[in-house]
């Protein structure tokens, strides 16, 4: 009887086996299916990534053909001197300002003296104004100005929406805004 057990046993272990071979094999076979489908996808895929290169190499080179080079020359002589230009959000220093006062030392003759005229008022025409509540500027004879400026002998005072007021030693000016139409 001992005999017969180890039989069925053996049996049993051999289809067991079997079994798990076959099992292995199976999923075997699914994977190579699944890698060939996929090698297959990949080669539709290679196609159509070649064929859209080919469209590509078309456009770049009727886009070739077509091309203008003298507009690069001209738009590259438009920024070649950019160096030189004015950044427009920077204050512009009136030359005035700027430039450091020299001392003239006159000596005074005994002739009389000429009478001086009073309220002779330099032409300042105000041309513009761009308000903002920090940096207001204005524009005076075609000149740019910020608060604290000098202006002939007249100092920026304060730059409203309305006008521009100026102060010198005797005299003080308001400066309307122009109105536009």
């Amino acid at each position: 009887m001992k005999k017969g057990k180890f039989k069925i046993i053996m049996l049993l272990i051999l289809l067991l086996l079997m079994l798990s071979i076959w099992i292995i094999n199976f999923k075997i076979a699914g994977y190579k299916a699944n890698n060939l489908q996929m090698l297959e996808n990949s080669d539709s895929r290679k196609d159509e990534i070649y064929h859209i290169e080919n469209i590509v190499k078309e456009i770049l080179s009727s886009a070739e053909k077509d091309f203008d080079e003298s507009l690069i020359d001209s738009i590259f002589l438009v920024y070649k001197n950019s160096g030189e230009l004015r950044d427009p959000f920077v204050f512009v220093q009136s030359k005035k300002a700027s430039t450091p006062k020299k001392k003239v030392i006159k000596t005074k003759q005994k002739s009389r003296p000429s009478p001086k005229p009073k309220d002779i008022q330099p032409k300042l025409e105000l041309n513009g104004i761009i308000f903002d509540k920090e940096n207001s500027i204005a524009i005076i004879n075609g000149e740019v100005y910020k608060e604290g400026d000098l202006i002939k002998s007249y100092r920026v005072v304060r730059i409203t929406k309305d006008g521009v007021k100026l102060v010198s030693r005797n005299n003080q000016i308001y400066l309307k805004a122009p109105e536009f139409d």
